[in-house]
C-alpha cells in the first residue's frame, strides 16, 4: 500500500476532512523539500566540481549513498547528512519554519551562505 492509499484509508477511517487535509499538505511539503534538497544537493556538487564519489569521500559514505540522496524519491535526509554535504561542499546548512501560505518563494531554504561570505550559495 502506497503513502497516499494509507493517507486516504486513515482519513476515511478518522472521518476528519480537516485531519485530512492536513495529511496531503504534510505529504506534499515532505516530497517538495525531498525534491528541492536533492536539486540543491547535485547544483552544488556540480558547482565544486565534485564526482559523488568524491562527495562520499569528504564525508565518509559511498558514491551510491550520494547518488540515493540526489535522487528526489530515494535516500534519507537527515539533518546530520544535511549539515556534512553542506559543509563538505563549502556551505551552512539552515533549516526553517515556514507559516502556510505565507512563503514569498514557496521554497523551503535548506542552503544558506558559504562560511564567512556573503555571496549565496
Amino acid at each position: 500500500m502506497s503513502e497516499e492509499e494509507n493517507i486516504d484509508r486513515f482519513a476515511v477511517v478518522s472521518g476528519d476532512p480537516e485531519y485530512e487535509y492536513l495529511r496531503r499538505q504534510a505529504l506534499y511539503a515532505e516530497r517538495r523539500v525531498h525534491a528541492e534538497s536533492a536539486a540543491m544537493v547535485h547544483e552544488a556538487r556540480l558547482k565544486a566540481k565534485l564526482t559523488q564519489s568524491q562527495l562520499g569521500q569528504r564525508i565518509g559514505t559511498s558514491q551510491s549513498a550520494i547518488a540515493r540522496f540526489e535522487d528526489p524519491m530515494h535516500g534519507v535526509r537527515t539533518l546530520a547528512m544535511m549539515t556534512k554535504i553542506a559543509v563538505a561542499l563549502g556551505y551552512e546548512f539552515t533549516h526553517a519554519y515556514v507559516e502556510i501560505g505565507r512563503a514569498k518563494s514557496g521554497r523551503a531554504v535548506i542552503v544558506s551562505r558559504a562560511p564567512g561570505t556573503d555571496q549565496p550559495g
